[in-house]
């Protein structure tokens, strides 16, 4: 907001990244289809919760305590949680190009892209 109360505009050139990624929605799901399929054995409810965990995992370069604290949950929780995703996504979670695209398809998702 400005001074005067009103909502301060908001620039394409602040979020450039947001901007290709809406623009390719088609994209972001072909891609979310690849990366996120070691998720299709779980639940749905399941898979929810593991895909947040997972973006807080790569936001916060795997510390529990501020994952926990972003997810309203015990460090312990996290714990598990980061256990099964790395059963489910195995070596992937420790390559950065496939944790390049595994955070792409989550932040699109979570800002309603693909």
């Amino acid at each position: 907001e400005d001074d005067d109360g009103a909502p301060s505009p908001i620039l394409a050139a602040d979020h450039l990244a947001r901007v290709v990624l809406g623009a390719e929605p088609r994209v972001v799901t072909q891609l979310a289809e690849r990366v996120l399929a070691p998720l299709d054995e779980v639940s749905e409810a399941k898979r929810a919760v593991l895909e947040e965990t997972l973006l807080a995992w790569l936001t916060h370069w795997g510390q529990r305590a501020p994952i926990a604290a972003e997810l309203g949950v015990h460090p312990q929780t996290v714990g598990y949680r980061v256990g099964r995703l790395r059963e489910l996504f195995g070596e992937a979670l420790e390559d950065p190009d496939a944790r390049f695209d595994l955070e792409i398809v989550l932040r699109a998702r979570r800002d309603g892209v693909g």
